[in-house]
Order: C-alpha cells, then structure tokens, then sequence
C-alpha cells in the first residue's frame, strides 16, 4: 500500500510540474527578450509575460483545488469561473478551450462534491492536446452529471481507459 501512496504522489507532483512549464518557461523567455531588447520589443515582452504569469495563475489556482485541499467547499458557480479561467488560458498547450456550463446546471452541480467536477474536468482537459470544447449537460438521472470534450485530435480513449482502470 506505501508504494501505491507514493506513485500516487509522484505523478501528482510530475502533473504539477508538467502544467506549470509551459507558462514559467514563457515567462523566462519574456525576460530575456526584455534583456535583450530594451526598447523595440518591450510592449510584445511585456504582454507575453503578463500572458503566461496568468496562464501560470490559473493552472495554480485550478491544480490547487482539484489535487490539493482548496476545493473542498466551492459553489458551483465559482467552480464554472475557475475552470473557464484555467480552460481559457491555453491549458490545453494546443489553444484555448471553451467551456459550455449553463448557469441552469449549477442546481444540479452542487450534488456533486467539487473536486469530483474538477477532476473531471482536469481529464476532460487531457483529452484535447490541440483545444476544443468542454460541454456539461444535466441528464435525466439526478445527483449526475455528463461531461464531453470534443476537439480537433481529441483523445478520450487514454482518459477512458485511466477511468475505467482497476487496481
């Protein structure tokens, strides 16, 4: 059972560290065109920097509710911001996804614990390398929710696999 605690630990870390270097690399890159270039490319350097730095932000603020103890309590409503901000910011390294969550679910998502709905969401991002959509529907069945990702290049069957994986 330890070891299975500590690969469990080690791909949380390796998630973390995989979201978080695209954007810091960024930001390391809008520093030295800075350096390089004090006068022509400043404005183009400044706007990358600010890019990534809230790139680097929200992928924080997300990885940190799902995965760690921030997600706990959240509304609804707030779940939908944080995970548009996160999905927006080119989380997916491939371009922007958009998220399709009707204000009209959020009755429904309050029956399900948040770091559920993250997670999901988190795979749900894992399925589209190249950006797409992330579209959250209400089915008949109550205390349920329906998650699809779609995209150019989507790869749903590793994601599928992981989930329907047993121990």
């Amino acid at each position: 059972m330890a070891d299975d605690t500590l690969i469990l630990a080690e791909l949380l870390c390796a998630r973390l560290c995989h979201d978080l270097a695209g954007p810091v690399g960024a930001i390391a890159n809008g520093a030295e065109l800075l350096s390089e270039e004090p006068g022509a490319g400043s404005a183009e350097a400044y706007a990358l920097l600010a890019q990534s730095a809230a790139a680097a932000g929200a992928r924080l603020k997300f990885l940190r509710a799902a995965l760690g103890v921030g997600g706990g309590q959240m509304q609804p409503g707030a779940i939908r911001a944080m995970a548009q901000d996160f999905l927006s910011e080119g989380a997916g390294g491939g371009g922007p996804i958009s998220l399709d969550w009707p204000a009209a679910i959020d009755r429904r998502a309050a029956d399900i614990p948040p770091r559920i709905l993250l997670n999901l969401i988190l795979v749900a991002r894992d399925c589209l390398p190249r950006g797409g959509a992330v579209r959250i529907e209400a089915p008949p069945e109550p205390r349920s929710l329906v998650l699809i990702a779609q995209g150019a290049q989507a790869l749903p069957g590793e994601a599928a696999a992981a989930l329907g994986a047993s121990s």
